[in-house]
């Protein structure tokens, strides 16, 4: 039933889903460039990524493995030392690393998830024929269990996605805060 609901629906959801996701990942390249931006404004342009490459990374293979990671860190490092002071709600490092896992973890669960909805799609589709010339279709009798791991995978996923979406709204939040301390404080500063 969960596969026939998925295939009645035409994609739209999945179409909407993918807009909405690129929508909110082309938002936080935009956040992270402008807290970037005001990284150099309050350091004097001493940062290790430029604003440009920090959002770069993200779109090389094999570096958009870390590097994305190591420039948020610093975003959030540099911008506890500007505000000179920390958020005791807010451990950094331990945040982060559970934040990055999280998101980089998405991928492969998603990709399994995917695997077991294409062996069902198979099993469901298959002539008699197709399914005695070909040893990979799996019997309709498999669907059952197919479909019980298929939603455990995608539950998975979806639990993944969550974490990291709230995560990465406490980053936003916790660097907007301590950043806005920061300018305060360069305001005082200058008068």
């Amino acid at each position: 039933l969960a596969v026939e609901s998925k295939a009645d629906n035409s994609g739209a959801v999945e179409v909407l889903q993918t807009m909405l996701g690129l929508g909110l990942f082309a938002a936080f390249l935009a956040w992270q460039f402008m807290a970037s931006r005001n990284l150099a404004v309050l350091r004097d342009g001493r940062m290790r990524f430029t604003p440009w490459a920090g959002v770069g990374w993200y779109f090389m293979p094999i570096g958009n493995l870390w590097k994305p990671y190591q420039v948020i860190r610093e975003i959030v490092q540099r911008s506890e030392e500007t505000a000179a002071r920390t958020l005791a709600m807010f451990p950094s490092s331990q945040v982060l690393a559970v934040w990055w896992v999280l998101l980089v973890a998405r991928f492969p669960v998603r990709y399994v998830g995917l695997v077991h909805e294409g062996r069902i799609v198979r099993a469901l589709e298959a002539t008699p024929t197709e399914m005695r010339l070909q040893s990979g279709i799996p019997n309709v009798s498999e669907v059952p269990g197919l479909v019980q791991s298929w939603l455990l995978w995608d539950g998975i996923d979806g639990l993944l996605t969550l974490l990291a979406y709230l995560l990465s709204i406490w980053i936003v939040v916790a660097v907007g805060y301590l950043q806005s301390c920061a300018f305060r404080a360069y305001a005082r500063r200058a008068d």
